[in-house]
Formats: C-alpha cells, sequence, structure tokens
C-alpha cells in the first residue's frame, strides 16, 4: 500500500491543475516535510509540468533549512533559475541565502545588467546590501519591488565592485533611551515591555544591520518643540514621544477586539498623522472633527485618539471610532495612554 508520501508525489507529477499542484506541494513543505519531500519538491522546481507551482516550489527551496546534499543540488536548480526569468526572482535569493558572500559576482551581474528586469534588479541590489553590510538599500522601502530605478544607488555599487567587494559596516541602530532598559515610570514599563518583543524580532531580521527597524528612538527635538507648540500634552504621552518614539516598525502591532493592524505614531508622524481627521491635505481645519481629540495612532484608518479635554496634566484616555460612518462617534478604549501602551501586543 502507497504511502501518503507517495501519493501525494504522484498527484504533484501527474496533475494539470495549479491549485492542486500548490496542495501537494504545501503538504510535501508542512505535513510530510523530509528529505525524501524535499526532494520532490526540489524535482518539481526543476521539471514540473506547471510554471507558477515551480515557482513556488522554488520559494519553499529558499525557505527551508536544506540539509547539505539536498543544498547543493538546490543551489545548481536557483543558478539554472537565473537564467529563466520565470524563476529567476526566486533563484537570486536562492543563492543569496544558500551561497552567501560567493554569491557576490551573479548578483552583482543581475543589479548593473539591463537586460533583466526592475524587479530582479532591485532584489538582487538589496541582496548585495544584506550580505555584504553595504548600505545601498538605505532608507528604501523594505519591498524592493517598490523602488524606483534613480533610487539605486549604482555609481556606488560599481565603485564598490572595483574594491573587490569588501564588506562594509552596516547602518548605525537609532539612539535609544537607557530607560528601555532600566525602567521607571509605568511609560517606561509597558515601553520596555514592547522594545523586548522588538529586540527578538530585529535579532532574526538579516535586514537589519543595513536597514535598521522595530525600534523606539529618543524623539526628534524639532519635531517635539513644534508639537509642544500646537498642544497642551499630558506628561506621559509626552515622556513616550521624547523616549521611546517609535521607528520604522515593521512588525505588526495589535490591539485587543481590534481587528486590523495598529499603526502608532512616533515624534515625526504625529503632526502629519493628524490630516484627513483633523485637517485636510492642505492644512484646513476640519469642522466635524473635536477639536480636543489628538490622533495618536490610526487602525486601516479608524482613528485612536487622545482627549485632551480629559487631560489630567499627566495622563489622558484614549478614545477610538469608526471611519467613514458618516459621522464620527467615539467611544473610550481605555482609560489612559499608559493602559493602551499597554495593551498593545507584537508580533
Amino acid at each position: 500500500m502507497k504511502s501518503r508520501l507517495e501519493k501525494t508525489k504522484e498527484k504533484l507529477f501527474s496533475t494539470g491543475d495549479n491549485a492542486a499542484a500548490f496542495s501537494c506541494l504545501r503538504l510535501l513543505n508542512s505535513t510530510l516535510v523530509s528529505d525524501e519531500a524535499l526532494l520532490a519538491i526540489l524535482e518539481y522546481a526543476e521539471s514540473g509540468k506547471l510554471t507558477h507551482p515551480r515557482n513556488i516550489a522554488t520559494a519553499m527551496l529558499v525557505d527551508q533549512n536544506l540539509p547539505p546534499e539536498i543544498r547543493e543540488s538546490a543551489v545548481g536548480w536557483f543558478l539554472k533559475g537565473l537564467k529563466d526569468a520565470n524563476f529567476r526572482y526566486w533563484s537570486i535569493k536562492g543563492i543569496a541565502k544558500h551561497l552567501g558572500t560567493t554569491a557576490l559576482e551573479q548578483l552583482y551581474e543581475i543589479a548593473m545588467g539591463p537586460q533583466f528586469d526592475h524587479e530582479c534588479r532591485s532584489l538582487a541590489i538589496q541582496e548585495l546590501s544584506i550580505l555584504s553590510a553595504q548600505p545601498f538599500s538605505r532608507g528604501l522601502p523594505r519591498d524592493p519591488g517598490k523602488w524606483s530605478e534613480s533610487q539605486w544607488r549604482l555609481e556606488e555599487i560599481i565603485d564598490w565592485k572595483k574594491q573587490n567587494f569588501p564588506r562594509g559596516n552596516g547602518c548605525s541602530a537609532p539612539a535609544q533611551s537607557s530607560l528601555l532598559h532600566y525602567p521607571v515610570s509605568a511609560v517606561d514599563k509597558a515601553a520596555s515591555a514592547i522594545e523586548e518583543k522588538f529586540a527578538k524580532i530585529r535579532s532574526i531580521d538579516y535586514s537589519n544591520p543595513v536597514d535598521p527597524a522595530n525600534y523606539l528612538v529618543l524623539g526628534d527635538q524639532d519635531e517635539i518643540e513644534k508639537i509642544k507648540r500646537l498642544w497642551e500634552l499630558p506628561l506621559n504621552y509626552l515622556h513616550f514621544l521624547e523616549c521611546f518614539s517609535p521607528f520604522n516598525i515593521l512588525a505588526q502591532l495589535h490591539l485587543p477586539k481590534i481587528e486590523d493592524d495598529v499603526s502608532l505614531y512616533g515624534s515625526k508622524e504625529l503632526i502629519k498623522g493628524q490630516v484627513t481627521y483633523a485637517v485636510s491635505a492642505t492644512g484646513e481645519t476640519l469642522h466635524d472633527w473635536p477639536i480636543s481629540l489628538l490622533v495618536i495612532a490610526h487602525a486601516w484608518g479608524d482613528p485612536f485618539v487622545l482627549d485632551l479635554s480629559q487631560s489630567t496634566g499627566i495622563d489622558a484616555p484614549v478614545l477610538t471610532a469608526e471611519h467613514d460612518s458618516g459621522a464620527w462617534n467615539f467611544k473610550q478604549f481605555s482609560k489612559s495612554f499608559v493602559d493602551f501602551l499597554s495593551l498593545l501586543s507584537v508580533h
């Protein structure tokens, strides 16, 4: 009697249906994962019937920690895949992961090659940056598909190649408050708990050395001064902006009973964050917005606001409302900003 693994392999190589092939690959890559299953995924990537599932199989090989003998064969496939536009994207990722710095020459050729498509060239530049700790991707979106050609730092890359691909120093981590490690107040402790989770995410983020993300940082002092001129903030929230402003948050922030991810503003985002709520894009006051409400975060457009009319000087309640419902109907979400911060979870 055939095993489930054997039946899955047979179905994978015989089906002409994309969804069925994907279902088989998913089984081989999870429930049935083994050396035999990984070899089947590799075989399908190399010679399967259907192009899209072959691409998925290639991506699966990139993500897996392959045993040495399978890894060697997978690298052979990735090198072939670089020559085929259908499989080039994931093959770039494959050689970057499984060959490391020995792939720099191939990645350089793709980055500089006008015959290659925009997305693959951008990806090659990103992988060069990560592997070499050279900040070619500094300040750019993590998704290289969002880069424009004008953002490619090709002259820097050419100069770096002339120097025989020296390893760089990456980008410096942004400045953080010591209170994250030695918290005193309730705000400090809530921020410290978030930072601890961010630190775990950063530790496994291979892009972080050249593109720092997921930090609570010291606020921008110029922006803080502008903010203080605009609003009289409760001390707990002002302290948060000064000491723990969110910086390049790519992790998911969640709140209880809120379906969507939360975007929490820092000192550089707070003023801009009022646009479309309290003010228009041209800076005009929107008259349906209560003047005492300060937007500090949102979840897919639904604002979370500090009610400054109820400020004690130390803290203030956080309210929320649904957007696009005809009129703002705010309800209390937490009794204070400290409570709001304490409710945030990181994923």
